[in-house]
């Protein structure tokens, strides 16, 4: 496998990031624009410090993103955006996954991070329907996440599991509980 650095070649690096982040459909935040309006805000704010992203590439394809900018508040360096999580790797299989935690771990120690932050995109749980970042050590402060299909012809009881499905069935029958719509009709 091999790397393609963001600070060594930046043009096929976003070509490679491009490719790779279409095929895996992840939410606004792994798009070039978004991850460079970020990094302006970082940077405006004195908190950016250097970007170690890399695409890993197999068999001339991308195999796995990585967002890796560091940033230093208050003495305290860490990988976050604006001081908040940033994407959590992309990969396409488990050896790839392993390999850019590899890579997170060299950088860490290399230019003395203190805090990593990665959070899972909840675009992603059909991709990656369990926290794996709890199986590199990382602490799990999550907060759930779903994506729901609000049109008409859904059951949204139907998706849910069972625990919340029961949870949601209490909820709808306590009457200090408060349903209401915000759509196009009622902003």
């Amino acid at each position: 496998m091999e790397y393609i650095k963001k600070n060594e070649n930046e043009k096929e690096f976003w070509s490679n990031w491009d490719i790779f982040v279409t095929e895996q459909s992840p939410g606004p935040r792994y798009m070039k624009s978004a991850i460079e309006n970020f990094l302006e805000m970082s940077k405006s704010r004195g908190w950016y410090k250097e970007d170690h992203s890399v695409v890993l590439i197999q068999n001339n394809r991308p195999v796995g993103a990585l967002f890796l900018p560091i940033e230093e508040q208050e003495d305290i360096r860490s990988v976050s955006f604006c001081g908040r999580h940033t994407m959590a790797p992309l990969f396409s299989a488990e050896h790839v996954r392993r390999e850019l935690f590899r890579y997170v771990d060299d950088v860490a120690a290399r230019e003395q991070v203190q805090k990593i932050m990665f959070g899972i995109d909840p675009l992603l749980n059909a991709e990656y329907p369990y926290n794996y970042l709890l199986a590199h050590d990382y602490l799990d402060n999550s907060l759930l996440s779903y994506v729901v299909d609000l049109a008409p012809s859904v059951d949204l009881l139907k998706n849910c599991r069972r625990g919340h499905r029961s949870d949601i069935k209490t909820a709808l029958r306590d009457p200090q509980f408060e349903r209401f719509t915000v759509d196009q009709d009622q902003p």
